[in-house]
């Protein structure tokens, strides 16, 4: 199955989601994208320098990671759509998706290092939950 984490940016919370599904399962796939991905007009290029380190601290490196602006092409043909932001930012194919699942969180920007990491934890659990669900 192919699961799409999406967030405003697609700089913090959707890559690092992505990259803790993709280390934790062969059999299923993980991409991720922003509502946005924008900074000042301009698409913005790289993953957060914060979160490849957190992550780096469990082994997983999204280093390589680049960013990528949510389109409708994107959300075709998937099994589940999880999305971090608010609805304001979502576009109307989105909001008209049956197979989202929202998991509401604070920005990465926002958060230090204790944060990031307890964030980090936290989605890691819920992916694990995700993925023995995947399983039934």
């Amino acid at each position: 199955m192919k699961v799409l984490f999406v967030c405003k940016g697609n700089v913090g919370r959707s890559q690092l989601a992505e990259g803790i599904f993709n280390s934790l399962t062969k059999k299923h796939r993980a991409i991720s994208a922003g509502t946005i991905a924008k900074n000042k007009g301009k698409l913005v290029k790289s993953v957060s320098i914060k979160n490849v380190k957190v992550l780096k601290e469990i082994g997983i490196d999204i280093s390589k990671k680049k960013v990528k602006k949510l389109n409708k092409q994107m959300t075709d043909h998937l099994g589940k759509i999880i999305v971090f932001c608010d609805r304001r930012t979502w576009p109307d194919f989105l909001l008209k998706s049956n197979n989202v699942e929202t998991w509401i969180s604070k920005d990465t920007q926002y958060m230090s290092y204790k944060e990031r990491r307890k964030f980090r934890n936290q989605t890691k659990k819920k992916i694990q939950r995700l993925l023995k669900d995947l399983e039934r």
